[in-house]
């Protein structure tokens, strides 16, 4: 049997008595019988609050995880078929080179006097899968601007890659675009010299040219080589300016 009786202020005291034994005598703190039947339900209903918050927290992170990840897929996919597609390139490129070497043959063309001879250079117009289109020029005080487009004639639209040179002939000489490509110590140019293009349909084209006078007429010629140095386009425009 157990009796409750108020000893001290802020104390609950408790007698209790079993069967033949002397009752024995406790106090408990108020404020602690509080805490025990009020305060750690709370703390307990918030704990789970807290846990229900946090789980669905980190569904939802798990939810947009999933939702995130077939376009990290798609991404990573579409990286790797580029790297595919650049390695099958490179490939094919280290064949073509590899084939140039090993033959051993170093004849130049007649119509590159301009250039340093390679070895198994070929000429490659007569069947050009690059054509020149938008042709035209400008002139903007003493500079002549010409302007074209490369278009890509594959039938499988393979990416083209090479470099172009862009030659002007006047009555006061020949120029050569990009100027860089002929150095002032040497009488010859390099293949590899000339702007660099890499496209698959369309690359645009600026030759510009410094006149120190009016010219009447002038030719342009336009050679376009392969990464290799196989001459794969040759082109010429002629222009009688007062005419």
């Amino acid at each position: 049997m157990i009796k409750a009786a108020v000893a001290k202020k802020g104390k609950i005291s408790l007698i209790f008595f079993e069967d033949l034994r002397s009752p024995r005598y406790f106090e408990i703190n108020k404020k602690h019988l509080k805490f025990l039947f009020v305060g750690l339900p709370i703390i307990c209903l918030i704990i789970i609050a807290i846990l229900l918050i946090g789980v669905l927290y980190f569904n939802q992170i798990k939810a947009s995880i999933l939702r995130k990840e077939p376009i990290v897929i798609k991404e990573l996919r579409t990286k790797n078929l580029k790297l595919t597609e650049k390695n099958a390139e490179i490939n094919k490129f280290n064949k073509i080179l590899q084939n140039k070497l090993s033959s051993g043959l170093t004849t130049p063309l007649s119509s590159l006097g301009f250039f340093y001879p390679i070895t198994a250079q070929q000429d490659l117009t007569h069947t050009p899968y690059i054509a020149i289109e938008n042709y035209n020029y400008q002139f903007q005080e003493n500079n002549l601007s010409v302007s074209f487009s490369l278009a890509n004639l594959s039938s499988e639209g393979t990416k083209q890659a090479g470099y172009i040179f862009t030659f002007l002939k006047t009555n006061n000489g020949i120029m050569v675009y990009p100027e860089s490509a002929l150095p002032e110590e040497e009488f010859q140019m390099k293949f590899n010299r000339g702007e660099y293009f890499s496209f698959s349909r369309f690359r645009p084209v600026t030759a510009t040219f410094n006149l120190n006078q009016k010219v009447d007429n002038f030719l342009i010629k336009v050679l376009v080589f392969s990464r290799t140095g196989d001459l794969i386009l040759r082109k010429m425009f002629l222009k009688e300016v007062n005419k």
